[in-house]
């Protein structure tokens, strides 16, 4: 089957789909407690924040991918970078 794919930024519908892509992503980091009330705080945090943008992906209606861009001050750069974090391609699909 082919599915046609669209990035494009997230918006507030799609945190509960990005909340679960997060729950695949943090279940294979040992490092990382699922908490699905705290993921969906950061993904609404992140959603109203200046300094940061969620993207996904969608195929057929349905969040499939995911990844976040925070800026942040890098003393290496002397000023703002952009810091790529929540990189999350649904596994299931």
């Amino acid at each position: 089957m082919h599915l046609n794919y669209t990035t494009r930024d997230a918006r507030p519908t799609d945190v509960g789909q990005m909340a679960d892509l997060l729950t695949q992503l943090f279940t294979i980091e040992q490092d990382f407690k699922v908490d699905p009330v705290k993921q969906r705080a950061g993904l609404e945090m992140l959603l109203h924040a200046d300094q940061a943008q969620l993207f996904v992906v969608e195929a057929a209606g349905e969040v499939v991918a995911m990844a976040s861009l925070q800026i942040v001050l890098s003393t290496v750069e002397g000023g703002p970078v952009g810091w790529v974090e929540d990189v999350i391609v649904d596994l299931t699909s």
